[in-house]
Parts: C-alpha cells; sequence; structure tokens
C-alpha cells in the first residue's frame, strides 16, 4: 500500500528505496536537502569514506552533526555532545529544505533530522 502512494504522488520528497546501503550519491543529497556542505570524515570503515554533515545553525544554537556511514547502513547524530545512533537504515525520505528521515523496518524505527537542528527517533 505505502509504495503505490509513495513519492510519486507526494509533493516533492526525494527517496531511495531500494533496500540497500547508503551510497555517497545519497549522502550529497542529504547534506544538500539540509542546507549543509558534505565533508568527508577524516577516518574510514574498512577503507571505504564516512561523511559528515554539519548544519548551519546560529550562534547561540546548540551544534548538531550528522555522520553518515554507507559501509554500515548507519547514522549518527550529535547533538552537543549527545549522540543518537541509528543503524540498519532501509529508506531515506528527502524533504528539501526542511528535514531527512531515515527509515528502518526490522526492528521497526526512524530517525528524523531537521534542517532547523531539530532531532527526534523512535524504535
Amino acid at each position: 500500500m505505502s509504495s503505490a502512494t509513495g513519492s510519486q504522488e507526494s509533493p516533492k520528497p526525494a527517496m531511495t528505496d531500494d533496500g540497500g546501503p547508503l551510497t555517497a550519491e545519497t549522502c550529497r543529497a542529504i547534506a544538500a536537502a539540509l542546507g549543509a556542505e558534505l565533508e568527508t570524515a577524516p577516518y574510514t570503515y574498512r577503507g571505504r569514506p564516512v561523511y559528515e554533515v554539519r548544519l548551519d545553525l546560529p550562534a547561540d544554537a546548540i551544534g548538531v552533526r550528522l555522520v553518515l556511514w554507507p559501509e554500515l547502513r548507519r547514522a549518527d547524530v550529535y547533538v552537543g555532545e549527545t549522540p543518537i545512533v541509528f543503524k540498519r537504515i532501509e529508506k531515506v525520505a528527502l524533504y528539501p529544505g526542511l528535514e531527512v528521515i531515515f527509515w528502518r523496518y526490522g526492528p521497526r524505527g526512524f530517525l528524523l533530522v531537521a534542517r532547523n537542528g531539530r532531532v527526534a527517533t523512535a524504535s
């Protein structure tokens, strides 16, 4: 049912729904949707790149950093020094200028990162 009403009928979300790992292209699209730069992290996982996205927030806001591990299908969000680790990503919904939602189905859960620095998760 959800695939019949997916991105084709929704107002402009771009989605990756192949069920595979994150790709460099998806990571670039995530950064663009959040209005941020994508940087290659100073470390790798098994020789494969890891990416970082730092949200552009006002100077008085708590910093938000998103670390994307394509080979692990994992996203880590740091709100200040507090980490949230979200594993086994199966689908990414991009809402340019608003937010990015990472989904997994087993166990069911989501991680939402908004351009304004708000973060929400449920498992």
